[in-house]
């Protein structure tokens, strides 16, 4: 399987697959990468920051000052490229996501509650856990963002941006794994096997 990645930003160096620079929402440019391709499984992370609790520190309402779904064409995109299967990632209080599945760290054998929610083309069950967290992901991004990228097993190199859209790869693999057009991935078992798969958006 191919992996090809879309973002504004130049992430060629680390992306594994390939890469293109471009604006995502852009039918015209995506099905010039697309065309004639078929596509088995897209992922799309829009920006959070129009859903995000923490903008509302410093807007009334963020929606009004981020792009939202719609400004980004999101479904739009979906539409026009015609996936087999689709995954959309984003923040547990996105409103914009339909009935999507919740993932959080206790869920997939890590030692934090970071919730994380999906909306997917297929039936993919939730993968809620409790336990006590040893992080606060949320807000433990600050100083403590090298202690971050250590629990979600990704290199504190990155920066704090990178290190806070980072998708665990536990998250990743159990919404693989009941993905229909995907084959061969096991669930996520405990957080010594994890490694990492990083969201750019």
């Amino acid at each position: 399987m191919n992996h090809v990645g879309v973002d504004v930003e130049d992430y060629s160096s680390e992306y594994p697959g390939h890469f293109f620079q471009m604006d995502a929402s852009d039918i015209t440019s995506l099905v010039e990468v697309f065309f004639n391709d078929e596509i088995d499984l897209m992922w799309l992370s829009p920006p959070c920051q129009a859903y995000s609790n923490l903008s509302y520190v410093h807007h009334d309402n963020p929606k009004q000052v981020h792009d939202t779904f719609y400004d980004l064409n999101v479904r739009g995109v979906i539409h026009y490229l015609e996936p087999d299967h689709y995954i959309i990632e984003n923040v547990s209080s996105c409103g914009d996501l339909h009935e999507p599945t919740r993932i959080n760290g206790f869920g997939v054998g890590y030692d934090f509650d970071l919730e994380r929610h999906f909306e997917t083309s297929f039936p993919c069950p939730d993968a809620i856990g409790d336990g006590e967290s040893v992080l606060n992901m949320e807000k433990g991004i600050g100083d403590s963002y090298t202690n971050v990228a250590e629990a979600k097993g990704v290199p504190s190199e990155w920066g704090k941006t990178a290190v806070r859209s980072a998708i665990p790869k536990g998250y990743v693999q159990h919404l693989l794994h009941h993905c229909p057009s995907v084959d061969g991935v096991e669930p996520a078992s405990d957080n010594g096997s994890q490694q990492h798969l990083t969201n750019f958006a």
